[in-house]
């Protein structure tokens, strides 16, 4: 479990680049207009700031992290806001009914079980927004690897899935995956539009591998 931390590496530069631009390419997307009105469940929210850009579009949104730290003081910014702690590697999504949305941005490599997790999120929402650093490689598996660091895994182990497995595994819940991953996502020490090498890296040219996908149930 991570030591007491400080909420305020949220408004670092490169938290507030990494939000914007991935909200950008989402955006790009998904047109925003056709949000308003939708319930969205906001995972490892930090201080909630991704939330509220869809709280501006007109969504009712429900934030959760496992840290307090970070919840208290979403709390002092957005006083209306509902918001619980939560571990999301052991987590009940039961306790905070359905959803229309699920938003997962930077949170699913932080996680030791990724696929309880996914599971999790299939059983509650229709359509999952997901972002995530990845490992480039054909394998359908992920890695799991220690992390340390207050905005790191709160177990403290993380996992590197690789875009194939996430396909698979949504798939197998249900859901077809779309990749919106696109230039407009970068932000310095992120690349979302790479070539696959099948090498099994982690980062290229010095910026982290991601994905940013759409993941949508599939008609009965």
């Amino acid at each position: 479990m991570i030591e007491p931390t400080d909420a305020s590496v949220f408004q670092k530069p490169t938290y507030v680049e990494a939000r914007a631009n991935r909200l950008r390419n989402l955006f790009h997307h998904v047109a925003p207009q056709t949000l308003r009105g939708k319930s969205v469940l906001e995972t490892g929210c930090g201080t909630g700031e991704i939330g509220e850009e869809f709280v501006r579009l007109g969504c009712q949104v429900v934030s959760v992290d496992a840290v307090p730290q970070y919840i208290a003081e979403l709390k002092r910014n957005y006083p209306n806001r509902e918001a619980h702690v939560m571990d999301l590697d052991n987590w009940d999504p039961a306790l905070l009914g359905k959803f229309d949305i699920v938003v997962c941005f930077g949170l699913l490599y932080h996680l030791c079980r990724p696929t309880a997790f996914l599971a999790a999120c299939a059983r509650i929402a229709g359509e999952i927004f997901l972002e995530t650093q990845v490992r480039d490689s054909q394998e359908l598996s992920y890695l799991l690897v220690p992390e340390k660091g207050s905005d790191q895994a709160f177990s403290p182990v993380g996992c590197r899935p690789t875009p194939g497995w996430i396909r698979l595994i949504m798939n197998h819940f249900g859901f077809e995956v779309r990749d919106i991953s696109s230039p407009l996502a970068n932000w310095g020490g992120a690349v979302f539009d790479w070539g696959p090498r099948n090498d099994g890296g982690l980062i290229r040219d010095g910026a982290n591998l991601r994905k940013m996908l759409i993941c949508s149930r599939q008609p009965a």
